[in-house]
Parts: structure tokens; sequence; C-alpha cells
């Protein structure tokens, strides 16, 4: 029985380490206000984690795609947070950005938390606006 529970434990310990290892590889969590200075090397994929909540009509966007030439958008998914799971309205999720690099050099990619909702607008909206804050800036 004991050497049953320690093999069954092990192999949770395991699982759970390979887990946090596959899901934090290379994702770069970001906050509110900040600028975060990336390394990078050509042909890299870089991910960014940022908190996003639907339920307040804001979205994250990437305000300079047109201009930033050194990165490409491969994907952008939202995940939910546990407490949005399990039902609690208005907890929001995580959006993550994954870019690969495509160029060398140095740019900055500069998302904005927009006001997408209420207004029915898109992202691309909002590129040349002058009164948007930027929330995040990452230099690759």
């Amino acid at each position: 029985m004991k050497k049953s529970f320690k093999i069954v434990m092990g192999l949770v310990c395991l699982a759970m380490g390979l887990f946090l290892f596959f899901m934090n590889n290379d994702t770069y969590k970001v906050e509110r206000n900040s600028l975060k200075t990336i390394e990078t090397e050509l042909g890299d994929e870089v991910t960014l984690k940022l908190r996003s909540n639907g339920s307040t009509g804001y979205e994250n966007c990437w305000l300079n795609a047109k201009t930033c030439n050194l990165v490409s958008l491969k994907s952008k998914k939202y995940k939910s947070s546990w407490a949005e799971l399990t039902g609690s309205n208005g907890a929001g999720g995580d959006d993550y950005f994954t870019f690969k690099v495509i160029n060398t050099g140095i740019d900055t990619i500069c998302i904005v938390s927009c006001p997408t909702g209420p207004e029915q607008r898109e992202c691309e909206d909002y590129e040349d606006h002058p009164n948007l804050k930027i929330d995040f800036q990452i230099v690759i």
C-alpha cells in the first residue's frame, strides 16, 4: 500500500512538473503600464500573457502591427481563469499573443486596452487615436 502510494505521488509530481514547464516556456507575463525588454533571435517565438476581461467592454489591441517589422502575429488566444470557468461572472482570464521574430533589430510592440465593446469598434479603429494611453510596451 505505501509503495503504490509513493509511486502514484511520484507520477503526480512528475506530471505537474512537466505541465508547469510546458505551460510557462517562453511566456512572458506583462503588467499594465510596463516597459519590458525581451531578447530574442531570428525565428524565435515569443508569447505574451496579458490580463483580459471581455465583460468590461475592453480588448487588448496590438496598435502598431502595421509598422512593427520585426515580428508577425502567429496567434492570439484567450484562456479563461479558473474563477471564470467555475461560474464567476466578470472574472476574466488571459490573452496570449504569440509572435514570431522575422527580422533583426530593435522595435516596440504597443498593446493597448481599447474600448471595443460598447462602441462596437475594432482594434484597427484605434491605430491612430491620439488619446489612448499605452498600457504595454515590449521592446524586441
